[in-house]
């Protein structure tokens, strides 16, 4: 269903958690399961119930309008695609969609086929966002990646040979092992391929994972924080030349083509998250799904409660998050828009921090706006740290 937003409507955006993969990738942490084939049609007979249920509960079809959904895993191109078409037909029969929503798949080479593509057109997806994060095939077997270098051209080709424009790359630096050559040569290829929208990520090596495993019994190699930094100012500078412009600090795209769906977690928007584990925020209120597979099936089946947290958030907790998720975009916080929000001046309010930052040039204000410097992109962690203090 459509509705057009000259309606009095609220924006909310949507996330499917799509939990299956071929296999568990070294670096992983999300919430992801191989080899789980035969609860398949169960989770997602469960997740069209629990989208029903949650859309009514909050009576969508009254308030809001639908500007983004996205599926998420997990590896969604892994499943048979009449799962994704009856999803999203259970979502479109709940809620009114914008004329321009934007709808994207999460997919890894090897998953790829015309069949599922043409059967994504069909339903509506009109994104397609595709895992990389390497070029070398030396790295993604180190990573434990269920592709290689081949699988991935050739499916970008079959994207773009359907009609997808709207394309996006993941990419993943600061990879035991992985030199500036090859990150060089990673950007250089796909920057090639006319990709419009490339996410860059520094590696992180999270609790639980393969990975960190690994480095607490120093069997991998320790991760040298210059060559990052090196490696962050490379695609930077590449890019700008290829008109392939930073908005976010991992996220790079030309103009017209960043991602809606991420703009609304970095604005402090509303979203309903659908899933094992999936997250959601809306009425200021963020809460999270029980991660474990059989247990959500189990207790949707039950009409039991699938909810593991319930976090209220305060009018602090909102303006820290909101400061936060806002320095990530190179537009920065508007300072308007802040007072807008919250009745308080921003630059008052954090006067001292905004003080100690900007000498340390992790910082820009003006009259307008407080965003990170080329420095404090580099830094921002730190800068981050000083609001939430």
């Amino acid at each position: 269903m459509k509705r057009s937003e000259n309606e009095k409507t609220k924006n909310i955006s949507i996330y499917v958690h799509i939990p299956f993969c071929v296999s568990k990738c070294n670096y992983c942490d999300f919430i992801s399961y191989a080899d789980m084939n035969s609860i398949v049609p169960l989770y997602f007979n469960a997740l069209r119930q629990e989208i029903q249920v949650k859309l009514a509960e909050v009576n969508v079809e009254e308030q809001y309008i639908c500007r983004s959904i996205f599926f998420g895993g997990g590896t969604p191109s892994y499943v048979d695609s009449q799962y994704i078409r009856d999803v999203l037909k259970t979502i479109q029969s709940k809620i009114s969609l914008s004329n321009d929503c934007e709808i994207t798949i999460e997919a890894n080479p090897g998953t790829i086929t015309e069949d599922k593509l043409n059967s994504y057109l069909l339903s509506g997806v009109n994104r397609i966002s595709v895992g990389l994060q390497a070029w070398q095939d030396r790295l993604l077997n180190y990573m434990g990646r269920a592709h290689d270098i081949t699988q991935f051209i050739d499916n970008i080709e079959k994207i773009k040979k359907l009609g997808f424009n709207n394309i996006n790359v993941d990419l993943i630096y600061g990879l035991p092992t992985q030199t500036f050559k090859e990150w060089q040569e990673t950007l250089n290829e796909v920057a090639r391929l006319g990709i419009n929208h490339i996410s860059c990520y520094s590696l992180k090596l999270e609790e639980g994972t393969n990975w960190y495993e690994r480095y607490q019994k120093r069997e991998l190699p320790e991760i040298d924080e210059d060559l990052e930094r090196e490696m962050y100012r490379y695609a930077q500078e590449l890019f700008a030349k290829q008109e392939i412009l930073q908005y976010e600090i991992s996220n790079f795209a030309k103009v017209g083509w960043e991602c809606k769906h991420n703009i609304v977690y970095w604005t402090l928007e509303e979203y309903l998250g659908f899933g094992a584990g999936a997250h959601s925020y809306i009425n200021q209120t963020r809460y999270s799904n029980i991660a474990d597979l059989k247990e959500y099936v189990d207790r949707t089946e039950a009409n039991s409660d699938i909810i593991a947290e319930t976090i209220r958030i305060s009018m602090q907790e909102s303006i820290i998050e909101y400061i936060i998720l806002g320095l990530r975009l190179n537009k920065g916080v508007s300072l308007n828009e802040f007072k807008r929000l919250f009745g308080l001046s921003l630059s008052e309010l954090f006067y001292n921090q905004i003080e100690r930052l900007t000498k340390q040039g992790l910082v820009y204000i003006d009259k307008h706006t407080i965003r990170l410097t080329r420095k404090g992109l580099d830094f921002a962690n730190q800068a981050f740290i000083e609001f939430m203090n």
